[in-house]
């Protein structure tokens, strides 16, 4: 998750949603809280934060009820 959240790329959306689902990560705190334990020091940047918000909304918004 880490490592894809980092890249960012167009091509790491699916697996990056796919990973939110997988992991019932529903907020972006709990994937900066691993980035940051994976690779200390590292903050996301602006791009890599909106790629993750907008798989979060994804995710979420299309079974809001996936985590009980």
């Amino acid at each position: 998750m880490a490592q894809k959240v980092r890249a960012a790329r167009a091509k790491d959306r699916g697996d990056i949603k796919l990973l939110l689902r997988h992991l019932k990560v529903r907020t972006a705190e709990e994937v900066i809280k691993l980035v940051e334990r994976i690779y200390p020091g590292e903050c996301l940047s602006e791009r890599q934060r909106i790629v993750l918000d907008d798989c979060l909304g994804e995710v979420w918004s299309a079974d809001p009820g996936a985590v009980g």
